[in-house]
C-alpha cells in the first residue's frame, strides 16, 4: 500500500508517515487523533464520547506511576542507546519536593527519582538473566512502527520487539500469579483479556504486521518472576471481535473525524 487514508482526509504515502512514526510527537500526537490504536479502541469499547473526549482533552494527562515505570522499563530493554537524552535522574525522596517541582520548569527531559530508576534496574537484570527472555528478545528489531488498515479505517501500532513470525510485547505487572494454573479463573491472564483488553492489541498488531503470533513478556515487580504468555488463537479473535465493535461504532458516530456528543445515547434490550 503506497498511500495510506487517516481519519482526517489526509491521504500520505505510507513511507513518509513510517519515516515520521519514529517521533514520539508525531506518533502519540497528530497520529493519535488521525488513525485507531489498541489503546482508542479500549476508548471506543466504553463510548464514543469517551474517545472523543480523550482525543480532545486539552494539556497533558496525568499519567499513572505504573505506566511511567513501564515506559522506563521499555526503554531500559529495548533502547538503551536513547536513555541519556530522554532521563535525567534525580536523588530526592518525593515528586512533591520543592527541588523536584523546581526541577520540572527548566529540565527538558523527563525526570526520574534515583529510587524509581533502581527500582527498574533490578528488573531489567532479573528478565535478563532468563533465558527464554533473551531468546525471545534477540534476531528482531525494537520499537518497529507499522500503519495499515483494519476494517476499512487507518490503524498505527509500534511493536515492542518484532520477529520474523511473531512479535514480543513487554509488560510489567504487580500480579503475575500462577499463570501455569489451570484452575485460576482470575489472575494475569483474566486481567489481560476482561480489563486490559490485550486482545485487541494481539489481534491489531499480528495484523498490521503480518505475523501468526504474538508472545507476551511479563515481569512481576516485587519478586522479579518472568512469565511468557503466548496469545492462543482463541485470544485473538476475541480481539478480533472487539475491534470491529470499535470500528463500528467510529463509523456510525463519526464522520470526517467529526462527532456530536449530544447525539450519542447508549441503547440496550434486558
Amino acid at each position: 500500500m503506497d498511500k495510506i487514508k487517516l481519519l482526517d482526509g489526509a491521504e500520505l504515502p505510507t513511507k513518509e508517515v513510517l519515516d515520521k512514526m519514529m517521533d514520539d510527537s508525531y506518533y502519540y500526537g497528530y497520529l493519535g487523533k488521525a488513525c485507531l490504536s489498541s489503546s482508542s479502541c479500549k476508548k471506543l469499547l466504553d463510548s464514543p464520547k469517551a474517545y472523543y473526549k480523550s482525543i480532545n482533552r486539552k494539556g497533558k494527562e496525568k499519567e499513572s506511576a505504573a505506566l511511567r515505570d513501564g515506559r522506563v522499563f521499555h526503554t531500559m530493554v529495548l533502547e538503551p542507546e536513547v536513555i541519556q537524552e530522554r532521563y535525567v535522574l534525580m536523588d530526592v525522596g518525593s515528586r512533591n519536593s520543592k527541588a523536584y517541582k523546581e526541577a520540572l520548569s527548566c529540565e527538558d527531559r523527563e525526570i526520574i527519582l534515583t529510587k524509581e530508576w533502581t527500582n527498574m534496574e533490578y528488573l531489567v537484570k532479573d528478565l535478563m538473566v532468563c533465558d527464554e527472555a533473551k531468546e525471545l528478545l534477540s534476531d528482531g528489531e525494537a520499537e518497529k512502527p507499522m500503519i495499515g488498515e483494519i476494517f476499512g479505517v487507518p490503524f498505527r501500532g509500534k511493536a515492542d520487539y518484532l520477529k520474523s513470525d511473531m512479535i514480543v510485547d513487554l509488560k510489567t505487572t504487580m500480579e503475575l500469579g500462577d499463570i501455569e494454573n489451570p484452575h485460576r479463573d482470575k489472575g494475569w491472564k483474566w486481567t489481560a483479556k476482561n480489563k486490559w483488553h490485550y486482545d485487541m492489541q494481539a489481534f491489531i498488531y499480528t495484523t498490521l504486521f503480518n505475523v501468526p503470533k504474538f508472545t507476551f513478556l511479563i515481569i512481576e515487580k516485587g519478586s522479579g518472576d518472568v512469565g511468557v504468555i503466548e496469545a492462543t488463537d482463541e485470544f485473538i479473535n476475541s480481539g478480533r471481535m472487539k475491534v470491529k465493535f470499535a470500528v463500528d461504532m467510529y463509523k456510525k458516530y463519526f464522520k470526517d473525524g467529526r462527532f456530536d456528543p449530544n447525539k450519542y445515547v447508549k441503547k440496550a434490550f434486558i
